[in-house]
């Protein structure tokens, strides 16, 4: 009861709730993706557990990710733990959780990803956040990210999206950011119309500001 077991091509576990809290993939993946800090899916196997209280997802997979065959015979294990809702582009109410995932390549240096995350929806709000650090041996890189969207009506909302990216947290001048906000107009069912603005900003504080208009088509 309430057990789920998934075997083959399988959606990772780091990132799907925190990009279902963002809901606008079609325009910037989340940070984990965005970065690569982790695949969105790979070839393995993974159990799920839902204990009420408590969201509980085990992943080994072949550490890869799909795009890649096995190069090594090093495995990657995914931890997953969610307390709430886990989609909140859908219903209201909150969630907290951490990802967690460890894997060492044909070198035996071994990467780790930790993920802390948060969100909320509600009163036509839907709010979240992300705290990525990735180790690679004894170097640490670091990924945040916060988004706001506000809906209007029902065929107008408005969204804000914070990242930032430091690529080695003992060292100084490796950071980057990103700031975007939009408007998605959604004129019928499965269409969705987004002018947007990406403010980039480079580690010597160099900005390049960004336009665009980006179209969503579901069936």
């Amino acid at each position: 009861d309430k057990t789920k077991i998934s075997m083959g091509m399988i959606g990772m576990n780091m990132l799907n709730v925190q990009e279902k809290t963002w809901g606008y993939r079609f325009l910037r993946k989340s940070a984990l993706d965005l970065y690569k800090f982790s695949a969105t899916a790979d070839i393995g196997m993974s159990i799920s557990k839902d204990l009420g209280f408590l969201y509980t997802n085990l992943t080994m997979t072949n550490g890869e990710g799909y795009k890649e065959s096995v190069v090594d015979d090093n495995s990657k294990i995914s931890l997953q733990l969610v307390h709430g809702e886990r989609r909140l582009d859908k219903k209201d109410g909150y969630n907290v959780g951490l990802a967690y995932s460890t894997v060492k390549d044909d070198s035996d240096v071994e990467t780790t990803v930790t993920g802390l995350f948060g969100g909320w929806a509600g009163n036509n709000m839907r709010i979240g956040a992300e705290l990525n650090t990735q180790n690679v041996g004894e170097i640490s890189n670091q990924a945040t990210s916060i988004y706001f969207n506000y809906n209007i009506n029902d065929d107008f909302s408005a969204f804000i999206r914070q990242d930032a990216r430091d690529l080695n947290i003992d060292l100084d001048g490796d950071d980057d950011s990103a700031m975007m906000l939009g408007l998605i107009w959604s004129p019928t069912k499965g269409l969705s119309i987004c002018p947007n603005m990406t403010q980039n900003t480079d580690a010597s504080d160099v900005s390049e500001d960004s336009f665009a208009i980006d179209f969503q088509f579901k069936f």
